[in-house]
């Protein structure tokens, strides 16, 4: 029933742009509700065009968990949740829940599984329900913070995986791009070479790593370390082959 003038009525219609985005995080579920509330009443269900759009999907199912994992977390609780990962049978899983990490527009979930005692990551799109447990909560073993520092993104085939030193040249295309928004935390400049620039970075061997170097495609080469350096190489191999060009694997190899 105020009366609101139209810089303030502006001034609010940013406001709740801005916050709107946030809505999912569990810090900010009184958003969704707000932003309802105020675009009807205020600003008589006519918002206006927004200026600004984060890179997130509103449908990915996974938010809907976000707010009871992170209490869960912070109040030191076990929880069973239903699974169904995409191609394979349905379980339930007890878990230690300890860090929740978003990369790639996915909510993952950093977890020690109580059957086997190994830390997991759980994708929450993959998540039916979650329930209470009995279980006693578990602390964590290691720093999660300095685990997650030492990859990128959350996965990691060898939990006992050290991160390595590697190199690697991004031609004149890439290599402003990069020194933008580094691949890793760690990732220095050793100097120019061939029309681009050599970098240099530690991280540990994952998927993830493998999908950041191949997606500039040619314009990044890895220089070593020499398995590293053959990996992908023979991923480029393969998908050349798939496309109808026939590259011989042993060939990569020498």
């Amino acid at each position: 029933n105020v009366n609101l003038n139209q810089d303030v009525i502006d001034e609010l219609q940013k406001a709740i742009d801005l916050l709107s985005r946030f809505q999912y995080l569990p810090v900010a579920s009184w958003v969704s509700e707000m932003d309802i509330r105020l675009r009807n009443v205020v600003f008589n269900n006519s918002p206006k065009n927004a200026v600004i759009e984060f890179d997130q999907d509103p449908k990915y199912k996974g938010n809907r968990f976000v707010s009871a994992l992170s209490d869960a977390i912070i109040d030191r609780e076990t929880v069973e949740i239903d699974y169904a990962p995409f191609g394979q049978k349905p379980q339930v899983l007890t878990l230690w829940p300890y860090y929740l990490k978003q990369y790639h527009h996915l909510w993952y979930l950093m977890a020690t599984n109580a059957a086997t005692g190994q830390l997991e990551y759980i994708q929450l799109n993959y998540i039916k329900d979650i329930h209470d447990s009995a279980v006693k909560y578990k602390p964590c073993s290691i720093d999660i913070k300095k685990y997650l520092s030492e990859r990128i993104g959350v996965t990691n085939p060898d939990a006992a995986g050290k991160p390595i030193k590697m190199r690697f040249w991004a031609s004149e295309n890439v290599w402003p791009e990069l020194l933008q928004v580094p691949l890793h935390h760690t990732q220095t400049v050793l100097g120019e070479a061939d029309g681009g620039y050599i970098f240099a970075m530690e991280t540990c061997l994952n998927q993830e790593l493998m999908r950041a170097l191949m997606q500039f495609g040619s314009e990044l080469v890895v220089l070593e370390p020499l398995d590293m350096r053959l990996e992908v190489a023979q991923a480029y191999a393969l998908s050349l082959n798939r496309y109808g060009f026939n590259v011989d694997f042993n060939a990569v190899n020498n």
